[in-house]
C-alpha cells in the first residue's frame, strides 16, 4: 500500500513540475513574440533575430513566426557592406555573408510558404510572403526563380505592382530590354489602375 502512496505521489510531483514547464513556457513564448514584434514595429529586423530564433527553439513548428524570421533575415541592416576602398578578399568575404542570409532567408520561405499556401490557399496574406520570398530569390541570385514568384505573387494579390517593377529590373540586368520594357510599362499601368480605384 505504501509503494501505490509513493506511486502516485511521485506522479503528482511529476505532473505538477509538468505544468509549472508548460506555464513557463508559454510565458516565455509569448514575451519573445511581443519583444519581436516591438522590434519590428520600429523596423530594428537585425535586433529582432536573436529573440525569433529563440522563439523557434521552443516553438519550432509555427509557420507563420518562420516566415516573420525569414522577413527579418532579408530585411537585416547589420551585416557589413563590402566597400571599393578594401581588398577584394574582404569584399568577397562579405559579398558571400550577404548572399549566404538571402539563400538562408529564401530557403526559410520556400519551406514555410509553400505549406501556407497548401493549408490556407485563400489566405490574403499569401501574396505578400511570395513577394518576399521572391526577393530573397533575387538577392540570393536565383533571378529566373525570382521572376515566377513575383508573377505568383501579383495574382495573389494585384496591389503588389512593385512584382512588375522587379521583374523589369530583374529582366534589364540579364540584358533582356524588351521584357523589362514590358513589365515596367504592366508597372505603370497597374498603378494607375490602383490610384482610380483609390
Amino acid at each position: 500500500m505504501a509503494k501505490i502512496y509513493f506511486f502516485i505521489f511521485n506522479l503528482f510531483l511529476f505532473l505538477s513540475f509538468f505544468e509549472i514547464s508548460a506555464t513557463e513556457k508559454a510565458t516565455l513564448t509569448r514575451d519573445l513574440k511581443k519583444k519581436s514584434y516591438e522590434l519590428f514595429k520600429s523596423e530594428k529586423y537585425s535586433e529582432s533575430i536573436p529573440y525569433l530564433e529563440k522563439y523557434l527553439e521552443v516553438q519550432p513548428a509555427e509557420i507563420y513566426m518562420r516566415l516573420v524570421f525569414a522577413q527579418a533575415l532579408l530585411l537585416r541592416e547589420d551585416l557589413p557592406i563590402p566597400m571599393r576602398d578594401e581588398d577584394s578578399y574582404s569584399r568577397i568575404q562579405k559579398w558571400k555573408k550577404i548572399k549566404s542570409n538571402y539563400s538562408e532567408s529564401a530557403k526559410i520561405f520556400e519551406e514555410n510558404v509553400t505549406h501556407f499556401e497548401m493549408v490556407r490557399p485563400r489566405d490574403p496574406s499569401l501574396g505578400k510572403w511570395l513577394f518576399q520570398w521572391a526577393t530573397a530569390e533575387w538577392y540570393g541570385g536565383n533571378k529566373e526563380k525570382a521572376i515566377k514568384l513575383y508573377e505568383r505573387a501579383v495574382k495573389k494579390d494585384f496591389t503588389l505592382t512593385d512584382a512588375y517593377y522587379n521583374m523589369g529590373a530583374i529582366y534589364d540586368s540579364m540584358g533582356q530590354y524588351a521584357d523589362a520594357d514590358l513589365q515596367w510599362r504592366k508597372f505603370i499601368q497597374a498603378e494607375k489602375e490602383l490610384n482610380v480605384e483609390d
